[in-house]
């Protein structure tokens, strides 16, 4: 395990996450106080994914998930692949959303300017399931 390398990607994400929570006037700064180390562990040494050809660039939202409309990703598409000698790793704390993608963004799995669409109407890279989004494809629930 490279102790360094955990540690620099560690305070890659405190330092994404505080400056898009300053640029943003708000965020989840603490979860990523305290989760940087962690989520830094599991994406360099500890979680097996398939490699990615570059870092993704999130999609824009389209509609939600239903039987009419298939045509939706999930977060499994910045994991990689799927196969039996692969991991999926689940958080599902939507206050983890924003550590989770300057993780993602740290360990070159999306794009530098990913977090410029975090919690953005319109965008696929939400912090908690958007009522906005919903409303905006006339959703009913």
């Amino acid at each position: 395990m490279d102790i360094e390398k955990i540690a620099s990607i560690a305070h890659g994400i405190r330092h994404r996450v505080l400056e898009h929570t300053v640029k943003n006037n708000g965020g989840y700064l603490s979860q990523a106080c305290s989760a940087a180390e962690i989520l830094a562990c599991l994406y360099t040494n500890l979680v097996n994914l398939s490699p990615l050809p570059a870092p993704l660039e999130p999609r824009d939202f389209v509609d939600v998930p239903s039987k009419n409309f298939t045509d939706y990703i999930t977060g499994a598409e910045f994991h990689g692949k799927k196969g039996p000698d692969l991991d999926r790793l689940f958080i599902s704390p939507a206050h983890y959303a924003l550590v989770i993608y300057a993780a993602l963004i740290e360990t070159g799995r999306l794009t530098e300017k990913s977090l410029e669409k975090f919690n953005k109407d319109g965008t696929t890279v939400e912090m908690i399931a958007s009522w906005r989004s919903c409303l905006s494809k006339k959703v009913t629930w």
